[in-house]
């Protein structure tokens, strides 16, 4: 059966595909560290931090999925070192998101979380960004 999406929305949907996909390997290397944490510590390190090595795992995948999607959608924006600096921004804001989740934290959200956020998403996310778009971005782009 022919495919009816216009031919925009399938490259978007290409895009989004193949950034899930890479987003998925980088999760996977990071729950073979975590796996590799609890065969040598067991659940010490974990507790330490309010949390267990399945909630860090199920984290990371879902963290890597909505990266994948927002990349995918956005990957346009990547097309200049800018525009990718500003993408990387956005996906490390969700990230830094989980981390805050994943510390056990319950108490309310206050000025100072959303400055250390911003910041670290900046400071980490903005280069990550521009490596990416090195790296991923196709020779007709």
């Amino acid at each position: 059966m022919p495919c009816l999406l216009p031919d925009g929305a399938k490259r978007t949907l290409q895009r989004v595909a193949r950034a899930i996909g890479i987003a998925l390997v980088i999760a996977l290397i990071l729950v073979i560290w975590i796996l590799v944490v609890y065969v040598l510590g067991g659940d010490k390190p974990f507790e330490a931090h309010g949390t267990t090595p399945l909630t860090v795992i199920w984290l990371y995948l879902a963290v890597a999925v909505f990266s994948g999607i927002v990349v995918g959608l956005l990957q346009p924006l990547g097309r200049r070192a800018a525009g990718a600096a500003l993408l990387g921004f956005l996906v490390a804001l969700p990230c830094f998101l989980v981390m805050w989740l994943l510390r056990g934290r319950v108490d309310p959200w206050s000025a100072i979380d959303t400055i250390t956020m911003l910041i670290w998403a900046a400071a980490l996310g903005a280069p990550v960004g521009v490596i990416y778009r090195a790296l991923f971005r196709s020779e007709n782009e």
